[in-house]
């Protein structure tokens, strides 16, 4: 008897170390900074009770709703992470965040079992990451995971009258934490009264356990709101342009392609009397499932409930096969399901957020924030005792953050559960329509305004009411004029979302006196340190004698180092090294790290300048390749231009490739005729120099 207790003893120590490793390896490759939107909404609503020692039930940072009423569901998760910045910044929230994950991950594991461990727990992580890693952001849904695979580890077991503790301790914490506790509390008292297979116990059992199954249903409502918890479902399920607006909540055109297999497989496993799925589980799995269907948002709780059933039906299948064909497939089907693996992950492209993400963006990717505008806003929140704040509606909860209970906002994440949808719409569509953006302003009394920064300005530098006087890559702030002056911040002169044409002469100076007034407030802005350079290459075309060649190559270096995944920035650097008369290896060195790594999209709104650049250096293959793509929507788009065609013919040219380049004139000689003057004069240049690849079209 001894013997087995420690045999039971050491299974159970072994399968919590390898789940735990296992769950640290797979939370190592999958953590990224924090760039959540609703995280500063609950940070601030956290620090807010800290400071006030209450319960935080109303609305305290909008001027649009201020006082109105708030069934705040998450008050606890909001000073649990208030409290861990106030202990280790942002790096203690991003560890947080990652024991959060991997805890989420090892309950999940342990629950799978040690069959085929720990290549079925990988092998089923692979299968759901792209429902469950998109979505782990630091807010309470990431607790919700937890909680979820905290479940799915406890109907493994019988059910026993002293578990109603630990059934009680988890329902207090999660109604607390998330609305979502209907679910949990409906699947653990699912599990109690029935237990982990699909027979009911005797009626007298049954009765038994009744009261206590009531009085945990009760206990979701032990929280500040009470009874409301059902306001904040009924408010999420009957939003009319949610689905619109915030692409989470918009229902899928098809469940992703592997959750109809896998649910096939598992049903097709019960049908055979495989003891898979346990009575709460599937459940969660139903509920999940018809959710889904609707909106997006449930894909990540449909995953999470997916995993256990669908890693254990792959641990049983590779401990089957490892006693089949263990030579082939290896003891417990290791090398089988090693095999599988490898696999998996070279046939597609995981989710690995690491392969997009710089170390400069650790803790928090300050890029998804405006952070450069609220640097400027700064002396104006320090000087004024409220600052209404028109906003993006992803952007309120960090502009409420950062103004430290001296800015209002208009709207943030809290819709519709504080906000109105029709807020939401009217947010969004006034971010591009001046003249309703004017009106409402004026109507609320508003003193700044930031928004998305889009490619055309929303105020002229005419307007006699709002000045421009902070942008990046993302935002854009304008400050009522008789504020700017008060504080001295100076408007931005020049346009700067057309700012690399050439300016006047006269107005360089000015122009550069501003962006360094702009980078003295925040020195992370890559665009302005680009502009910047920019307009320092133009004083120098001007006068050469100056000597700005290194203050314009330091600002553009300085561009490239703030956002190192940009290309423009690259582009324009080489372009400068070339007119500055620098080596073909220098010139395109900034552009080779990342030419090959940028998505379609990107590259081929800048293929001509690549392709340029290309040939310039010697490199005609690689021109061709830059202005070639596998979507046939990108390709047809460059190919209207016949620069597209004209750069072609010279890299075929290059390559000493004379039956592609005359291929390649049969059509630019036809498009020659609709060609800007300045490209014909080269083309008929280039046919001179080679008149044996022009055809009948170019006569």
């Amino acid at each position: 008897m001894n013997d087995t207790r420690q045999m039971n003893a050491s299974i159970q120590t072994n399968s919590l170390l390898w789940a735990a490793l296992a769950a640290m390896a797979v939370t190592a490759l999958f953590i990224y900074p924090i760039h959540s939107m609703d995280v500063w909404w609950h940070l601030d609503s956290g620090r807010w009770m800290l400071e006030h020692q209450q319960y935080l039930g109303k609305e305290v940072r909008s001027f649009s709703l201020n006082g109105a009423p708030w069934n705040n569901f998450s008050w606890l998760f909001q000073v649990t992470i208030a409290l861990l910045y106030k202990l280790g910044g942002m790096w203690g929230l991003l560890i947080f965040k990652a024991l959060l994950i991997w805890l989420m991950l090892m309950l999940l594991f342990l629950s799978i079992g040690m069959r085929g461990a720990p290549l079925s727990w990988l092998l089923v992580i692979t299968l759901f990451s792209w429902q469950i890693i998109p979505h782990i952001y630091l807010r309470p849904h990431l607790l919700e995971g937890v909680f979820l695979a905290l479940l799915v580890w406890l109907v493994q077991r019988e059910p026993k009258r002293r578990d109603i503790v630990w059934y009680a301790l988890l329902i207090l914490v999660w109604a607390n934490t998330h609305a979502s506790v209907v679910i949990g509390v409906a699947a653990l008292s699912l599990h109690y009264l029935m237990g982990p297979r699909f027979t009911w116990p005797p009626v007298s059992e049954l009765m038994r356990r009744l009261p206590l199954t009531l009085l945990l249903a009760l206990l979701m409502f032990a929280t500040p709101n009470g009874l409301h918890l059902l306001d904040v479902l009924i408010g999420h399920t009957h939003g009319l342009y949610m689905h619109t607006y915030i692409k989470e909540w918009r229902a899928p055109e098809h469940l992703p392609a592997l959750f109809l297999p896998v649910l096939a497989a598992i049903l097709g496993a019960a049908f055979l009397k495989i003891r898979i799925l346990r009575p709460a589980e599937l459940f969660l799995i139903v509920f999940f499932l018809f959710l889904s269907l609707d909106s997006k948002r449930f894909l990540f709780e449909l995953g999470l409930v997916l995993i256990r059933p669908s890693g254990m039906l792959i641990g049983l299948l590779l401990a089957r096969a490892g006693e089949l064909f263990p030579r082939m497939a290896g003891r417990n089907g290791w090398l089988l399901g090693g095999l599988v693996l490898a696999t998996a992950v070279l046939s597609q492209e995981l989710p690995f957020p690491w392969k997009i993400i710089n170390a400069k963006d650790y803790p928090v990717s300050g890029r998804f924030y405006p952070h450069v505008a609220m640097s400027v806003l700064q002396p104006v929140i320090d000087g004024e005792p409220e600052l209404r704040v028109w906003n993006a509606y992803g952007w309120g909860g960090y502009i409420g953050w950062r103004g430290n209970g001296r800015v209002k906002v208009y709207i943030d994440g809290r819709t519709p559960t504080v906000f109105k949808e029709e807020m939401l719409v009217t947010s969004t569509l006034a971010s591009s329509r001046p003249n309703m953006l004017r009106s409402l302003a004026k109507a609320w009394k508003v003193e700044a305004i930031l928004l998305h920064r889009r490619q055309f300005p929303l105020f002229l530098q005419s307007d006699p009411v709002w000045r421009l006087v902070a942008y990046d890559k993302g935002s854009v702030l304008y400050l009522r004029s008789d504020i700017a002056q008060r504080y001295g911040i100076e408007a931005i002169g020049f346009d700067p979302f057309r700012p690399l044409g050439r300016v006047a002469s006269n107005k360089l100076q000015d122009y550069i006196r501003q962006l360094r007034q702009l980078l003295a407030r925040d020195a992370d802005n890559s665009l302005a340190w680009l502009h910047l350079g920019e307009f320092l290459g133009q004083l120098h075309m001007i006068n050469p004698a100056r000597q700005g060649e290194s203050e314009l190559l330091a600002a553009m270096q300085r561009a490239i180092e703030e956002a190192p995944d940009q290309i423009q920035a690259r582009i324009r650097m080489a372009i400068w090294l070339a007119y500055l008369g620098h080596s073909s290896d220098e010139i395109i060195k900034p552009v080779m790290p990342v030419v090959w790594k940028i998505s379609d999209e990107q590259r081929s709104a800048y293929a001509i300048s690549l392709a340029k650049l290309f040939i310039q250096t010697g490199h005609p293959q690689q021109a061709l390749q830059i202005l070639s793509f596998k979507q046939p929507r990108l390709q047809q788009k460059l190919d209207h231009a016949f620069i597209a065609w004209l750069l072609r013919l010279e890299a075929y040219l290059d390559l000493g490739d004379k039956a592609g380049a005359a291929k390649i004139n049969e059509i630019a000689a036809a498009m020659a005729f609709d060609a800007p003057p300045p490209l014909l004069a080269r083309y008929q240049a280039l046919l001179a120099a080679n008149p044996d690849i022009a055809g009948a079209a170019s006569q």
